[in-house]
């Protein structure tokens, strides 16, 4: 009898539908590869400038959030490892906050 093997894979297979969609698609390879990971130091403007007229930037950037630790580098919906890291981390507090009329009574 074979043990069964323990994944990493999500519960739900991911939609990547939209990746088509990305501005960044049709971009040849080595290209993408220079804008949307860039060398230590550089700022990435040219990727987030693309990434800015994106109709997908939005699906691009809840992606990269999925899982900061297997995207933890390059651009993904316009914003770098820094700054998703930084938006994750508002979420968490946000998803943390007690809204204000928890344990109010009810009129």
């Amino acid at each position: 009898m074979q043990r069964e093997r323990e994944h990493d894979f999500p519960a739900e297979p991911l939609d990547l539908d939209w990746q088509a969609f990305a501005a960044c698609a049709s971009l040849p390879n080595a290209l993408a590869d220079r804008l949307f990971y860039p060398p230590r130091g550089n700022t990435g403007a040219a990727a987030k400038r693309i990434c800015a007229g994106c109709d997908v930037r939005q699906e691009c950037l809840e992606y990269a959030l999925e899982d900061l630790d297997a995207y933890n580098h390059g651009i993904w919906g316009g914003t770098t490892f820094r700054e998703w890291r930084r938006i994750r981390q508002a979420m968490k507090r946000a998803a943390s906050l007690t809204p204000l009329h928890a344990g109010l009574p009810s009129r």
